[in-house]
């Protein structure tokens, strides 16, 4: 049982979280669970249809590359349900299940584009050992097109599955 019993205001509703939450439910059958958690802050729940509204219109991110940087992340950080979330958003794409398989041991073996596994290689690494950046790491990846915002743009991403994974633990939710 959860340990936060409200659901979401009637303000929620018309409002970017509120028509996020739709489009999840819509698109996806269900509402992702950090979703379903911030659902019960009006101001958080903004602040993230911001964040995924930032990213889905991402310049230089493919939508594969994020699905891949949470799925592999919330492996990495033994987040069930937003792995199976972007498992299924994976597969839809098109990723067959062994490729899935192993990209969680190999990340660089993501069909992603070179510059995309790179920076997929470099977000898996810094998930596991946050002191394990070096400069020559940062140079690697701006040869291969990114720029620093770029880099900055990936980690965070990844590193953005952290907190909820352990809010969602805290509050009993998963």
């Amino acid at each position: 049982m959860t340990l936060l019993q409200e659901q979401a205001t009637a303000d929620i509703e018309k409002s970017k979280g509120g028509t996020l939450l739709k489009m999840m439910e819509r698109g996806f059958g269900t509402v992702p669970m950090p979703l379903q958690l911030f659902s019960r802050s009006s101001g958080l729940l903004e602040v993230q249809a911001e964040m995924i509204n930032y990213y889905a219109n991402h310049a230089r991110f493919s939508s594969e590359l994020m699905a891949f940087i949470r799925y592999t992340t919330a492996h990495q950080l033994g987040f069930r349900p937003c792995f199976e979330f972007n498992q299924k958003m994976l597969a839809g794409m098109g990723v067959t299940e062994q490729e899935l398989d192993v990209v969680l041991e190999n990340p660089e073996s993501a069909p992603l584009e070179e510059n995309e596994v790179a920076l997929l290689a470099f977000i898996c690494r810094s998930v596991k050992d946050q002191s394990g950046a070096s400069q020559q790491n940062i140079d690697d990846l701006k040869r291969l097109g990114w720029r620093e915002s770029d880099i900055l743009d990936g980690v965070t991403h990844g590193f953005n599955m952290v907190g909820p994974a352990l809010m969602l633990q805290l509050f009993k939710m998963v």
